[in-house]
């Protein structure tokens, strides 16, 4: 009876939308969940003499409510917010590092040119004399300090990116394998499936959310409902997962610098180096080359202005035994901090390098590149700002560059590479050599005890007054500016990400979010819905008890 089968076509969608909006109550809270909205179809009706019949209603699907654009729009909010926070983050810690009392370089520097000044009027007063050297030994003791700790939060970022590296390994071959689920489960109607597999979507986008957090990823959707990850990256966009396959990541084991991971995406038959333009890794590696190589660079550069300007001027004068000037600082060029300066990269040839420090006044706080051209040719590019220097180098010929002078021993092969390092050890080697306040040369040459001729001029370069000799007080207060600057950029950058990204959530969650409100009004009007379909199959059968009633 046609009643009896709307009626009944009626209660048994009610009980459907009952169930899925008692699906979306209880999911309210499950994150990246889009709500399921049915669509309701009237059934086909059948006409045709004394069989005429109206169908009713049934559910064609529940649709999931969501929209590509806005959950693109989550995915690179979210790797930019976490990109703001990598960053931001080490550069409040290197801020307060570096500007602290108990902490940064001021406080001793003041304290070392200080003890220094009050000698001006009793240079060869050994109490005075011997609170210099104390100085001196503080400030040594702060820069292996500030160096080590420099070393730490670079030892830190290294294992931050081997975690980042682990967990997107993870997130990447379960996207994949969600994706092959996604493909076995449409069968051949992708618009009806896509809201059978709802659930698996809704998985694959949180996923794709946490993955796009460790390294950012863009998006290209398949006709099978299946998606395709690339990274967009300063060497293009480098494909992550294609269909169900996933190409992992990886530290490239022969880099070789050790404070900068090479990151590597492993497509078949060829590893990829990657740069993020965002995401955490992103981050990490603005870190290291525009927060800690840098002061890394500066605070070795200070340190060796400082211990060559001492020495220098030290070795002009002769002490209170009128014998000639010692220097206070370990030599900067000796032979084991000239070695250290060179890391190779790809050697073929049978070379060694070794770099020395040899103009104050033109050094440069940056790293190096060479590569060899030809056997007795090289092109040396500066890292901090990418320019390039090409010229001769042989054992017999030098190459010369910012006050360095590189040596070599040895034949190269065309191609050899080495990374040049100038900076990145000297502030945990420098070291104090002369602990005899006696020996301390404050006199000028052919002077008595108490000339202090020597010692002005020595207070002069520390000052920066000499035009060959950079002002070291100068240089710190310049480098604390600078990180600072930096600092409170990045932390607006961080507040304004993550304005951004609560933005996009809210817009997405406006979307495919769950509204309890209009939930629990759906609640009412399907529960209304059921009641009148049952009170319509209730009239059927009453119908139906009537006319077999007449038929007795």
């Amino acid at each position: 009876m046609t009643v009896n089968h709307i009626g009944l076509s009626g209660v048994n969608t009610a009980d459907i939308l009952l169930n899925n909006t008692g699906h979306n109550i209880a999911n309210a809270a499950t994150p990246g969940f889009s709500r399921r909205q049915p669509v309701l179809i009237t059934q086909q009706s059948h006409w045709g003499g004394l069989q005429n019949q109206l169908g009713g209603v049934r559910v064609l699907y529940l649709m999931r409510v969501s929209n590509d654009y806005l959950n693109d729009q989550v995915f690179r909010a979210s790797a930019s917010q976490s990109m703001a926070d990598s960053f931001a983050i080490p550069m409040v810690q290197l801020d307060q590092l570096l500007g602290r009392e108990d902490t940064g370089l001021t406080q001793l520097l003041n304290g070392f040119i200080g003890n220094l000044q009050r000698l001006e009027t009793r240079p060869e007063s050994l109490p005075l004399r011997q609170q210099w050297l104390g100085s001196a030994g503080q400030l040594v003791d702060r820069f292996h300090t500030l160096g080590q700790q420099l070393q730490v939060i670079s030892q830190q970022q290294t294992s931050q990116i081997s975690n980042v590296i682990t967990e997107a390994n993870r997130l990447g071959a379960a996207i994949a394998d969600l994706n092959k689920q996604i493909i076995e489960s449409n069968g051949s109607n992708h618009k009806i499936s896509d809201g059978n597999c709802a659930d698996l979507l809704d998985q694959r986008d949180n996923l794709i959310n946490q993955l796009s957090e460790q390294v950012s990823v863009e998006v290209y959707r398949n006709s099978n409902n299946a998606v395709n990850l690339v990274i967009p990256s300063s060497q293009g966009a480098i494909p992550l997962i294609i269909g169900t396959q996933y190409f992992d990541l990886s530290i490239n084991p022969d880099a070789a610098d050790p404070m900068n991971p090479d990151v590597m995406v492993n497509i078949p038959g060829v590893a990829v180096s990657v740069t993020p333009q965002l995401g955490r890794l992103a981050g990490l590696q603005k870190l290291h080359r525009d927060g800690l190589m840098p002061v890394i660079n500066q605070l070795g550069r200070m340190a060796v202005v400082l211990a060559s300007e001492v020495n220098s001027q030290l070795e002009l004068g002769v002490d209170l035994a009128g014998d000639k000037g010692k220097p206070l600082f370990q030599d900067i060029n000796s032979t084991s901090a000239m070695q250290q300066r060179v890391l190779p990269s790809t050697v073929a040839g049978t070379e060694a390098l070794t770099v020395a420090i040899d103009d104050i006044s033109r050094l440069v706080p940056s790293e190096y590149q060479l590569v060899f051209t030809a056997s007795d040719q090289c092109r040396v590019t500066r890292l901090s700002d990418g320019q390039s220097f090409s010229g001769s180098l042989t054992a017999a010929t030098p190459f010369t560059i910012d006050g360095l002078t590189i040596h070599l021993t040895g034949t190269p092969a065309i191609n050899d590479q080495f990374l040049l390092t100038p900076w990145r050890h000297e502030a945990t080697q420098l070291s104090i050599v002369l602990n005899d306040p006696e020996q301390l040369a404050f006199a000028a040459q052919s002077s008595g005890p108490g000339d202090n001729r020597n010692l002005l001029a020595l207070l002069g370069c520390l000052n920066g007054y000499s035009a060959s000799s950079p002002d070291v007080l100068e240089a710190n207060i310049l480098l604390q500016s600078s990180v600072a600057n930096q600092t409170a950029s990045a932390v607006r950058q961080q507040k304004t990400s993550q304005s951004l990204y609560q933005a996009a959530v809210a817009e997405r969650e406006g979307l495919s979010g769950i509204n309890l409100d209009e939930e629990a009004a759906n609640l009412l009007r399907f529960q209304q819905f059921y009641q009148a379909n049952a009170r319509l199959l209730r009239t059927s059968q009453m119908i139906i008890d009537e006319l077999l009633a007449v038929c007795r």
